[in-house]
């Protein structure tokens, strides 16, 4: 694996720091399920920012935090465990959460303890958030929440009560300098402008360690990451000892303020290096042909977003897996491979109260994200996508209207989703690469709706938060309080 670039990586920045940037460590990535914090949507209210034109838009997330309001995030609020020395610092909040989850018929308790710690040392920044779950159940063998693994204790002679335990953490440490920025990292990657169907990476996948290089040239900025991903899915303990690679770039060139041009590659191995394809000059779309075909499989995508006035950003994303040749890439051959994301975002400030609107939709063709061999380079992590969560043979609509009205944050979304049936709707399904067949967009699908209303409270130290998913085929009631001090 990659086990080796981190540690000569990072002696060489050391070596080659000189002036760091004024930049600290990541604003997280937004996280639906575990490790939640008590700030309501970050990623969509960054987007917010960025669409009515407070920062310049972005499309490559995480992102470095607390550098210059107009190109960065806000870092997350520091502790009241705080120490400063200059530009050296040390923060630490601790976090004790409550959640109450209903989910058809089983109910979770769940509680979460654990520390949220970020500091700089000269041009070196880092942050971690590592926490304890435990969970009550009142049905047996219920999946892992998050995708990750999962203990359970059976009520006996060694344990007084049924429950499930785990431990999850995120974290970074970068070097910044005068050449860019040189990180591990463990978190959701979401490259591109859509906020709820990113097509590459998207912050719904499960969190995964990679080593990223990050830097900006005049109007170019790039972005390139090496990761360990996970063959077995479903948060079991892991049973496939094979490896699985991602080398990733993103290239974002932004002309003007409010126009920025985007492209994501991606080159997935299976039991194979290609250390060289880490570095941001080397096209892996064109690397991927010089690699044995079995054991590697590739993504490059395309996107775009334009903000023709402040208060709205217009975007789109195209995704390519894998063509026949470029002329017939929209027949219904099965290895014409493609997804497409388009979107809206409006936003408004009255007086100090934020709210907007994010309205997109995505098609996704049967067989993205799968390879020709079962278990091997498909472009996923624990049995679920990297890219969009609704995995091949899928199409969606989603919109969300949020305002944040002082403490309060109030959200409802609706999604109208659709997912074929046949050959090529899993990430599981495989196909041999000479296989003439042909692909049916959609076959046997029905519309699922499903409306997502949601209340937060957030006082900084102290937040609440209920929400409902409701759908024909399932209802998720959640509601969760959290102290972090």
């Amino acid at each position: 694996m990659f086990r080796e670039i981190p540690i000569a990586l990072c002696a060489g920045a050391l070596l080659l720091s000189g002036a760091a940037f004024a930049q600290e460590a990541y604003a997280p990535v937004e996280r639906d399920r575990t490790l939640r914090t008590n700030a309501p949507f970050p990623l969509m209210f960054e987007l917010h920012r960025r669409t009515v034109g407070l920062a310049r838009l972005g499309a490559a997330w995480p992102a470095p935090c607390g550098g210059m309001p107009i190109a960065t995030p806000e870092c997350p609020a520091p502790g009241r465990l705080s120490w400063r020395d200059g530009s050296d610092r040390l923060d630490a909040r601790w976090i004790v959460g409550f959640e109450e989850r209903v989910v058809d018929d089983d109910v979770a308790e769940v509680v979460d303890a654990g520390a949220a710690v970020s500091g700089r040392k000269g041009p070196i920044s880092f942050w971690l958030d590592a926490r304890i779950y435990s969970e009550a159940h009142s049905e047996e063998g219920v999946r892992s929440w998050d995708g990750e693994y999962v203990e359970r204790q059976k009520e006996g002679a060694d344990s007084r009560a049924d429950y499930v335990s785990y431990a999850r953490y995120r974290g970074s440490l970068s070097v910044d300098g005068r050449w860019g920025r040189l990180a591990w990292r463990r978190d959701a990657v979401h490259w591109g402008p859509a906020y709820f169907h990113a097509l590459a990476f998207n912050r719904s996948a499960v969190a995964f360690d990679h080593v990223v290089y990050e830097a900006e040239l005049g109007p170019l900025r790039v972005v390139s990451l090496v990761g360990d991903l996970t063959i077995d899915g479903w948060g079991s303990w892991r049973k496939n000892d094979h490896d699985r690679t991602v080398y990733a770039h993103r290239y974002e060139l932004a002309p003007r303020s409010d126009l920025l041009f985007g492209v994501s590659e991606q080159l997935f191995l299976y039991d194979a290096q290609a250390p060289w394809a880490a570095l941001p000059v080397v096209p892996l779309f064109m690397a991927k042909g010089q690699l044995n075909e079995d054991d590697n499989n590739g993504n490059l995508s395309f996107d775009l977003q334009w903000r023709p006035l402040r208060g709205l950003r217009l975007y789109g994303e195209f995704l390519i897996d894998d063509m026949s040749e470029p002329t017939s890439l929209f027949n219904d051959y099965w290895k014409n491979r493609w997804a497409a994301t388009v979107g809206a975002h409006a936003a408004w400030t009255a007086g100090a109260t934020p709210l907007g609107a994010i309205a997109e939709w995505t098609r996704i063709e049967p067989w993205v994200y799968t390879h020709y061999k079962a278990n091997t380079a498909q472009a996923l992590h624990h049995g679920a996508p990297l890219g969009d969560a609704l995995g091949p043979n899928a199409m969606a609509l989603t919109a969300r209207a949020y305002i944040r009205p002082g403490d309060w944050t109030f959200a409802l979304t609706s999604d109208w989703s659709w997912k074929g049936d046949d050959e090529g709707s899993s990430v599981d399904d495989v196909r041999d690469e000479k296989d003439g067949s042909r692909k049916s967009f959609l076959h046997g699908a029905d519309v699922l709706w499903t409306i997502s209303p949601q209340v937060i409270w957030n006082s900084g130290i102290f937040g609440v938060s209920a929400e409902l998913d409701w759908n024909r085929e399932e209802t998720v009631v959640r509601a969760r309080a959290a102290l972090e001090i």
